[in-house]
């Protein structure tokens, strides 16, 4: 996205606002002015002190007549804004129309940016060590990955149980009631419908193809070190996003979990499982990468998940 961007606006303006609770803490990095002490949302205010979460940034981007320019030709301005949120408006109103600080002021000023395929067209500054750019990315060294499950039933009393005998239980009394209502009353917490989710379709299918099924109960890594077991059916919208690509790698595989873009320090540590793996193992969405991926010929079993 960043690439298409560069590729088709002739210069950009990046007011980088920060104010992020995952990313710093809301709190000024070392080595800047003002370190350790508060950086505020730009939304914070004197009703609502908390603000958002996330840090934020204003673009603006710049379409002239005339040729596209190459990617990294295209003009890329960047600056920071730290501190309180009125100082942070009013720095930007300050700035007003052209975007230059005022003389003697404590504005930030515009720095150019470089962005390039090496740096994988970043539009935000980035100190390195070591070559780090220069390291292979996971989707490099393993060009299969699959998103984690995304259920979206409730983690207790529905399809989902740290018991695998009373999720069995609850299972069987919901497919073998004589009619949806029946199947309602034994287990409220399924037969609630949400989002692209019609409990009663969803039950007369599966009841038609056979289920209740023991086998359909599997392993599933909730969280870090919190292992759960799920009724797991990758049809009928039985879960939100069942990953059906995923399912049919899911025997005897090892997977590496991570966080394609961590926004805190939790997230940034890899987790490994060999079962079926949730969607928000970390809070946020969580990939996952197959030690091995089915081929598609018929004659093929499993191949290595490598280039």
């Amino acid at each position: 996205m960043r690439r298409t961007l560069l590729s088709n606006f002739h210069a950009g303006w990046i007011d980088n606002l920060n104010g992020d609770k995952y990313r710093t803490g809301k709190i000024i990095p070392k080595g800047l002015p003002g370190a350790g002490t508060r950086d505020d949302s730009v939304f914070t205010t004197e009703m609502d002190p908390r603000g958002i979460q996330p840090g934020t940034a204003v673009v603006t981007w710049v379409k002239r007549t005339g040729v596209r320019t190459e990617p990294t030709n295209t003009a890329v301005l960047y600056r920071d804004f730290w501190g309180a949120a009125t100082l942070k408006r009013q720095g930007l109103l300050a700035t007003l129309p052209t975007g230059a600080s005022p003389k003697g002021g404590s504005i930030p000023s515009y720095n150019p940016l470089q962005p390039s395929q090496d740096n994988r067209w970043r539009l935000a500054p980035k100190t390195v060590e070591g070559g780090f750019e220069a390291w292979p990315s996971l989707e490099e060294l393993f060009p299969t990955s699959f998103q984690g499950v995304n259920h979206n039933r409730g983690l207790e009393g529905g399809i989902i149980d740290t018991n695998r005998a009373a999720l069995e239980k609850r299972l069987s009394v919901y497919f073998g009631g004589k009619d949806f209502q029946a199947a309602k009353q034994a287990c409220e917490e399924i037969a609630t419908p949400r989002a692209r989710y019609d409990p009663k379709k969803v039950w007369l299918k599966l009841k038609a193809a056979g289920h209740f099924r023991n086998d359909a109960i599997v392993p599933f890594l909730t969280f870090p070190f919190d292992r759960r077991y799920i009724y797991y059916v990758p049809t009928d919208k039985w879960l939100n996003e069942a990953r059906p690509d995923f399912a049919r790698n899911a025997a005897n595989n090892e997977w590496l979990i991570t966080v394609p873009e961590p926004r805190k320090a939790s997230e940034t540590w890899p987790v490994y499982a060999t079962e079926l793996v949730n969607l928000h193992v970390h809070e946020r969405g969580s990939v996952v990468f197959p030690r091995e991926t089915r081929g598609d010929d018929l004659l093929s079993d499993r191949d290595a998940s490598r280039p």
